[in-house]
């Protein structure tokens, strides 16, 4: 009987010194050529043996990748820890995937959760709404157009937004000259005079101006 691994073999059975006679034996150890980057021994001998490979490969309790080349096998590339191995530069998810939610007012590269797009639109408005004023607005309200039509001078209270990208738009009316509080441009006294009209835009730190 012929072994074709590379390993031991123990003949139970006779035959002649002429070879051809029957036989039968245990398989009692096995290893892996070194090329393969694998070891291991038998743990039952039978004739379809299991083997325990003792080489480490990755760390215990962590999902494991192989990669083989053609000669070796090793644990392949992973990023990031945990239970789950991605397998594709982009896979394709199935079921409900989660991740985490960002900040308000993020803007990067970030993944964006269906929890952060329903906080950055919960305060815009479909359309917007007009509003004339005549006395100074206790603040502004997001996402509302203001003609201010003031009968003297005034101020005008823009609001604290959440989100990046949230507006007001303010226009001057009446012939006065309207204090814009709030940092606008990065300057904190800012006016508007009559037929100025302004579109107040949100950026993460101050309001922009169009």
């Amino acid at each position: 009987m012929a072994f074709g691994g590379n390993g031991e073999f123990t003949d139970g059975g006779t035959g002649g010194t002429g070879g051809g006679g029957g036989g039968s034996g245990t398989v009692t150890s096995v290893s892996v050529v070194s090329a393969n980057g694998l070891a291991g021994t038998v743990a039952t001998p039978t004739t379809t043996p299991a083997i325990t490979l003792s080489t480490t490969i990755g760390t215990a309790g962590t999902p494991v990748v192989l990669l083989g080349n053609g000669t070796a096998v090793s644990a392949a590339t992973q990023t990031g820890t945990g239970q789950v191995v991605v397998v594709s530069a982009s896979p394709a998810l199935t079921g409900t995937p989660t991740a985490p939610t960002a900040t308000a007012g993020t803007s990067t590269t970030q993944l964006a959760t269906t929890a952060f797009v329903a906080a950055a639109t919960t305060t815009q408005p479909s359309q917007y709404t007009t509003l004339t004023i005549t006395a100074d607005p206790a603040p502004a309200v997001i996402g509302t157009y203001y003609r201010l039509n003031y009968a003297g001078n005034g101020n005008f209270t823009l609001p604290t937004p959440s989100t990046v990208g949230q507006w007001v738009f303010a226009k001057a009316i009446s012939n006065h000259t309207y204090t814009i509080v709030g940092t606008v441009d990065g300057n904190a006294a800012f006016t508007m005079v009559q037929f100025q009209s302004y579109l107040f835009i949100w950026n993460g730190t101050n309001w922009d101006i169009n």
